[in-house]
């Protein structure tokens, strides 16, 4: 029996024809990125998709996976919530939320998982006897994760119904690397070949009588046809039927193939062609520098050059100087600010994908091969090399610079992405050096330390401008603290949250309470002298691990030391100004409850 099209509608209510909810769901994913900021050329690339995705799977029913996520918009609109607001606090995420609609079957801010939990929704499918479809839906650039392969090699041997849906853009963020890229690229200029097979299998099902034993034989045969087109794919190899590649923007096309793998009840990949950015003129030509939109409120905001931009600059100085040094990043070139280093030093440059894991081990080859290797991350996906810097890395004390992008709360990304864990999970690592930075002067001298020094080091510093200008700040010097403020009362701080601790103590002073500032520029190993009786410490990083509860820790009885950080395990979605003022770090909440414990001393806040 034919399939029946399930009806759609946005969150208004009202029905549309195909072009007309395409053009609707583009002009508000467009109007409320242009407020309020988020991802908009990889949603505009995936709109037609959607669509056709849910003409045919009921979210709520089935089980649609988004890989990383960032192109969830369309599917929101098209399951009744509203864009506008959206990365706000009490709007909806910029992400897939499984606490936020029944529609959102896992929730995603990394690359490269969705295959897996879309097999582990495929498994409790089968287990339960149930009988919905799953579908994960894949970019181009998350196949440069190695997961993904585990993933299909599973999936693939056990033949489990499963749909991955390939959206082939030749992007991730940055254009795509890697032997895979090239795969997909061949793949691509192979229509011919499966438009003739497709014409061939419904020629030969109408001949009565011999029909299926020339279907028989033809399959057969095709693997000799294949060779000569394009050669079976990866996917099938593993044991996934593939079907495409497709127009990504043919919706009546795309309507037949998702019926068609839905009815064929195994594991298939479906090759989409898209266009990043379409219906975009900006975002069309420039896909990478549309990929992350800053709304009207937040670049208002924007004033001088990020720390991003500095480190990059400083980077490119020092491999003036010293051809050894050379970068990595993992599909992340501009955000890191890697971008001017590659053009200027393109062989000493190496974006290895969206493969974090890989990039530290790559690097510690690169730095035993006589090299100096510095890696580029942001903090949240750091998270995914802990085990690497710890095994590949520093047991082996290998001088591998790691810097560290986007540490502590990051605003309205959400909680996938707050560089608020990193810091702890490496504080027990032996043999690390880690930096914190407060302005670009320290940010240049941090780094040239960093690359002479004869074993690993990580810098890490938050998004946006350093927090103080360079004449405030005093000169770097490893193995000690550096004072910012003078004053009776201790106040130890990281270099990302300096400008923060200034601001309070200029506050205290007015209330007579004279609070010392001092930069912790190393944050481990720690070398802080507590002589007071009281101490405070100021970190952007989960108060649970930070260097604050090592600081008190180490100085337990000696003094009492009163710990400010993130205290919530999970920081929501909000401006990063609101999730500071949360969780009591803004420069006024920080002085009002250093004054109550100065007047009234508990030991824990």
């Amino acid at each position: 029996m034919k399939q029946q099209l399930r009806p759609l509608c946005g969150p208004d209510g009202i029905a549309r024809t195909d072009g007309e909810l395409c053009v609707a769901v583009r002009g508000e994913i467009i109007s409320a990125v242009e407020q309020g900021g988020g991802h908009l050329a990889s949603n505009l690339g995936v709109v037609e998709m959607t669509v056709a995705l849910h003409r045919v799977f009921d979210p709520v029913v089935d089980r649609l996976v988004f890989d990383v996520g960032h192109q969830c918009y369309a599917h929101k609109w098209l399951t009744g919530r509203s864009l506008q607001g959206i990365r706000t606090s009490g709007g909806v995420s910029g992400f897939p939320k499984t606490g936020e609609s029944d529609a959102d079957a896992f929730g995603t801010g990394h690359a490269s998982t969705a295959i897996s939990a879309a097999l582990g929704l495929a498994r409790a499918r089968d287990q339960l006897g149930q009988d919905h479809s799953v579908v994960a839906i894949v970019g181009d650039g998350a196949l440069t994760g190695g997961m993904c392969y585990e993933a299909l090699c599973d999936a693939g041997a056990t033949e489990t119904p499963l749909i991955v849906v390939l959206n082939d853009n030749k992007m991730s963020i940055a254009r795509s690397t890697g032997a895979m890229h090239s795969v997909l690229t061949r793949l691509r200029g192979s229509r011919r070949y499966h438009r003739f097979k497709q014409k061939l299998k419904n020629g030969t099902t109408h001949i009565p009588w011999a029909g299926r034993g020339l279907l028989r034989f033809f399959e057969w045969g095709k693997n000799v046809l294949g060779l000569t087109f394009v050669g079976d794919t990866i996917f099938e190899h593993v044991g996934f039927s593939y079907l495409g590649p497709i127009d990504g923007h043919d919706i009546d096309r795309m309507t037949e193939l998702f019926v068609q793998a839905k009815e064929l009840k195994k594991p298939v990949v479906i090759h989409l062609l898209t266009q990043k950015g379409k219906g975009h003129d900006g975002a069309e030509e420039s896909p990478e520098d549309f990929h992350g939109v800053e709304g009207l409120a937040q670049q208002a905001k924007l004033r001088g050059p990020g720390a991003s931009l500095v480190f990059g600059q400083a980077l490119e100085q020092l491999a003036q100087e010293d051809p050894t040094i050379v970068a990595i990043t993992a599909a992340m070139p501009h955000g890191t600010g890697l971008a001017g280093f590659a053009q200027v030093y393109p062989d000493r440059f190496f974006d290895v994908g969206i493969a974090e894991e890989h990039a530290l081990t790559l690097a510690a080859g690169l730095a035993i091969g006589g090299v100096k290797p510095v890696v580029a991350l942001y903090g949240t996906f750091m998270q995914r090399a802990v085990d690497q810097l710890l095994h590949d890395v520093a047991l082996q004390n290998l001088p591998v610079v790691v810097c560290i992008d986007r540490a502590g709360p990051v605003g309205s990304d959400g909680e996938t992405h707050q560089g608020i864990y990193d810091f702890s999970m490496i504080r027990g690592v032996p043999g690390l050096t880690v930096l914190s930075p407060a302005s670009d002067k320290q940010m240049r001298q941090m780094l040239a330390w960093a690359v002479a020094h004869d074993g690993p080091v990580m810098l890490r510093y938050a998004r946006g401008p350093l927090p103080l200008e360079d004449n405030a700040t005093p000169d770097f010097a490893p193995g000690g603290t550096l004072q910012l403020v003078q004053g009776s009362i201790p106040l130890y701080t990281t270099g990302a949250m300096a400008g923060i601790a200034c601001k309070a103590a200029a506050l205290l002073a007015e209330q007579g309470i004279a609070l010392k500032v001092i930069q912790v520029a190393q944050m481990m190993p720690l070398c802080v002298d507590v002589t007071a009786s009281m101490a405070f410490t100021l970190e952007e990083n989960a108060l649970l691990g930070g260097f604050g509860e090592g600081l008190a820790a180490a100085y337990s009885g000696r003094a009492r030391v009163v710990n400010f950080g993130v205290g919530s395990p999970v920081l929501k979605q909000a401006s990063y100004a609101h999730q500071m003022r949360e969780q009591g770090l803004d420069a006024q909440s920080l002085a009002r409850s250093i004054a109550e414990v100065v007047a009234r001393p508990i030991s824990v806040i």
